[in-house]
């Protein structure tokens, strides 16, 4: 991880590096679930006066080759990105305590096969799955006196998944 910060500007960026091997059961019989992993993340934000703030993330993750213990198919690939973008002002005026938003989306890309299971004699399996999330919201907060709160606000989110599955038997 690497950041830093100024008055007005701040940042981060991180990464991440995970490679597991298969482990043994209680009889020392070895269980295939070994994964390889690894991502980053990038944030940048912005206070441009001292009741405001932007702020842009981006991730994305990778894994290779996981092997899942309880399932008949394993994960060849599994690709995912998320970028997000918030916003917020603090009192705004003496009956507008805040206003906050925030915007996201991801997209993801999924593929498994049974390749390494012994059950590919009989069936050659390979499934993909593409999916697409993206959304925002917003919110208001009020103080219409010294004693009570109000909040208003809305959100929306769509979601999007498209695959096929291919089987040779």
């Amino acid at each position: 991880s690497l950041g830093g910060s100024q008055k007005k500007i701040d940042f981060n960026v991180n990464g991440g590096l995970k490679q597991f091997g298969n482990y043994n059961d209680g009889d020392g019989v070895e269980v295939p679930s070994s994964f390889n992993t690894y991502d980053y993340a990038t944030k940048l934000g912005w206070s441009p006066t001292s009741n405001q703030r932007l702020q842009v993330q981006w991730r994305q993750s990778f894994g290779r080759d996981i092997l899942h213990v309880g399932l008949p198919m394993d994960t060849d690939i599994d690709n995912s990105n998320v970028a997000t973008v918030d916003y917020s002002i603090k009192n705004v005026s003496p009956k507008v305590k805040s206003i906050t938003a925030k915007v996201y989306g991801s997209s993801i890309g999924h593929v498994m096969s049974n390749t390494l299971r012994p059950n590919r004699m009989m069936v050659e399996a390979v499934a993909t799955v593409y999916a697409q999330t993206a959304g925002g919201r917003a919110e208001v907060q009020l103080m219409p006196s010294s004693k009570s709160l109000l909040y208003f606000g809305g959100d929306f989110r769509y979601v999007g998944r498209d695959g096929e599955r291919d089987r040779k038997m």
